[in-house]
């Protein structure tokens, strides 16, 4: 999280955490019940909003970082990966 700035914005974290599932512990799909473990082991569960779903469906709808087939996990598409690629940067 350090590299990435230390992320404080839920949907941002959701990201970051997806994209650590992924690239780091070869997670390809992925859901509430990761993200929660993931947010819990970093001490973070009191921040998972009460709709804990809503921001999955935000980075899918609203911002195209997720793709979701009915019936399957969501996973982190090439925008998303891109977007978490640039955060914590420095110019």
């Amino acid at each position: 999280m350090a590299e990435k700035g230390d992320p404080t914005e839920t949907n941002d974290r959701y990201i970051v955490v997806a994209t650590w599932l992924n690239q780091q512990m070869s997670v390809e799909e992925f859901g509430i019940n990761e993200i929660y473990t993931v947010f819990k082991n970093l001490g973070w569960q009191s921040s998972i909003p009460v709709n804990h779903s809503q921001p999955l469906r935000d980075l899918k709808t609203k911002r195209h970082f997720l793709t979701k087939e009915k019936g399957h996990g969501y996973k982190v598409n090439w925008a998303g990966l891109q977007y978490v690629g640039k955060m914590g940067a420095t110019t």
